[in-house]
């Protein structure tokens, strides 16, 4: 859900290719063990079930924040609808209180990762610690939750930071946006690997607001464009930039050239 459409259909078509079966629009209603299968069944939209046997069963439904404890409120911490802590810009979330055990002027309580807002992801919540206490310890640091990349370990990778092209349009600020496929990068094509690099860029200060790709080190790959858009970069500072050949990273700088226009090879 984090993805344009067209990414998505992108990369489940390459998972099809290797065998996964994608069952959509559905919804798994119980599930029983033996000492060698899992059986679970299926309950598609219009209630019709039907079981199948697998080998082993993930689980993946969603993460919710572990924030019912004893003695929050009464410290003035707050919490939303969805049970995540508020905390201010310095992750503190009882700054503001204002009940009668903040009269006796209690410690400041602090909050950091997967139980505040932002991506649940572990080097998100390692950031987020890292600057909490430099804070405390009374120096400057700033963290934007909103250039913390995604990445799916599949084979190939896919790999996400900034907003997608929904999310701009939706807000109705002006794009361009770009695609290149691997299949037209020299070292993707030496090593048979598979994906596109997707950019998106304001219409009007070319500034990269988004980037979707995927490819077989795309977790590696999402950090050159996390770094342009930490420094509010535009998609030309990538295309001037001089790229080692034949790397995947190419396609990066093709998506940028794209952007403008400019694209060498496709």
């Amino acid at each position: 859900p984090m993805l344009d459409a067209s990414v998505a259909r992108a990369f489940q078509k390459i998972l099809e290719k290797q065998g996964m079966e994608f069952v959509l629009g559905a919804k798994l209603a119980g599930a029983t063990a033996s000492a060698k299968t899992v059986t679970a069944t299926i309950e598609d939209k219009n209630g019709n079930t039907r079981q199948e046997k697998f080998d082993k069963l993930l689980v993946c439904v969603g993460r919710k924040p572990a924030t019912n404890l004893e003695g929050l409120s009464e410290n003035g911490v707050r919490l939303d609808e969805a049970g995540f802590i508020l905390v201010d810009d310095q992750f503190c979330a009882n700054a503001h209180a204002t009940t009668r055990a903040a009269e006796h002027n209690p410690p400041r309580i602090y909050a950091i990762g997967d139980c505040i807002h932002g991506p649940m992801l572990a080097h998100k919540a390692s950031e987020d610690g890292v600057a909490c206490i430099e804070m405390i310890c009374g120096q400057w640091r700033q963290i934007d939750h909103k250039l913390v990349p995604s990445v799916v370990y599949t084979e190939p990778e896919l790999a996400f930071v900034g907003r997608s092209q929904a999310e701009l349009e939706a807000e109705k600020i002006p794009l361009r946006r770009a695609e290149f496929p691997l299949s037209a990068n020299p070292r993707a094509r030496i090593t048979g690997g598979s994906g596109q690099v997707t950019l998106l860029a304001h219409a009007d200060t070319d500034e990269v607001l988004g980037a979707q790709i995927i490819a077989p080190k795309a977790g590696e790959l999402i950090g050159e464009i996390t770094a342009i858009m930490a420094f509010g970069g535009c998609a030309q500072d990538i295309a001037l930039l001089c790229h080692a050949h034949p790397t995947e990273a190419e396609a990066i700088h093709e998506a940028a050239l794209a952007i403008g226009g400019h694209a060498l090879h496709i």
